[in-house]
């Protein structure tokens, strides 16, 4: 069974299951192509939409573990610019 099995099983429940996928641990280097490449083969789903947004890897997120922060907190201005577009991105989804 594919996930796709299970949300379109979960629609029959609820028809308005917004399904979403999100790339997370993307190398933060541009030269890497992996979220390009993620986007392509993704792209043809037609009952999961892809986010824009996009969570890096980034020590930062390690980092911010054991102090039970997020990472905007311990002042990682990139790691808390990536979270706070994904939280609008899905308000604004729904």
């Amino acid at each position: 069974m594919f996930v796709s099995d299970l949300i379109e099983q979960a629609r029959e429940i609820n028809e308005n299951l917004d399904a979403a996928i999100l790339v997370t641990k993307a190398p933060a280097n541009p030269a890497i192509t992996v979220v390009a490449e993620t986007r392509a083969l993704v792209s043809g789903l037609d009952n999961m939409r892809l986010l824009d947004s996009v969570i890096f890897n980034r020590k930062a997120y390690s980092d911010s573990f054991p102090s039970g922060q997020s990472a905007g907190e311990i002042g990682n201005k990139k790691a808390a610019s990536e979270i706070k577009q994904l939280v609008e991105e899905i308000y604004r989804g729904q």
